[in-house]
């Protein structure tokens, strides 16, 4: 992969901010030291004294779980400085470098299937190894009166619908994401959704 590859910002950032404002505060106490020690102005040396506090210090019992938590704490910063970053785009296989957000593969497997006449709302779900597809397709029902048998004649062949839609939309989105350097698992669902009026397509991404 380049170098140049997209990565999530480093485990270590948030200690190495915190740390970097408390070494300023540090900065900021030696300097005030120092125009004391000069004489520039008057006020009582919080760092001298407090290095004469500290030696003065006898043993307590809270001192000896004190060196096993700064041990802990040390690993764990060590461990967050060399923790890999995870990538946070998709490569494509072309040799242009053109990295695409898993929000962006998802944007277009949702707009595959709104292509699709009958689907009503679409949500797509991108991870490192997997696309998931979920559709609402238009499902008729059926008058308050209509026999057990006409129900069961629309529910099977809103089935057989469904079954042709998920084939469609799984080669479909099978060929979007063949363009990516590391091809995608395509899972589509198919549920049944009521369409009042044409305004009521939408898109969930």
């Amino acid at each position: 992969m380049s170098a140049l590859e997209p990565r999530r910002s480093p485990a270590a950032t948030a200690p190495a901010v915190l740390l970097g404002l408390a070494l300023c505060g540090i900065a900021g106490l030696c300097i005030r030291e120092l125009v004391i020690n000069q004489q520039l102005i008057d006020g009582e040396p919080w760092l001298a004294n407090a290095s004469v506090w500290i030696a003065q210090l006898q043993w307590q019992d809270w001192m000896m779980g004190a060196a096993p938590a700064a041990t802990v704490l040390g690993l764990v910063l060590i461990a967050a400085a060399l923790k890999p970053r995870a990538r946070t785009h998709l490569p494509l296989k072309s040799d242009t470098g053109i990295w695409l957000r898993p929000t962006d593969v998802a944007r277009m497997c949702s707009a595959i299937a709104f292509e699709e006449p009958n689907v009503l709302t679409a949500i797509t779900t991108v991870t490192a190894r997997r696309a998931e597809v979920a559709v609402t397709a238009a499902h008729h029902v059926g008058e308050p009166l209509q026999t057990s048998a006409d129900q069961a004649i629309e529910e099977k062949a809103f089935e057989e619908q469904s079954a042709m839609l998920r084939e469609r939309l799984h080669d479909r989105v099978t060929a979007l994401v063949e363009e990516l350097q590391r091809p995608l698992e395509v899972r589509v669902t198919v549920l049944p959704g009521i369409a009042h009026t044409p305004d009521q397509r939408r898109r969930v991404i």
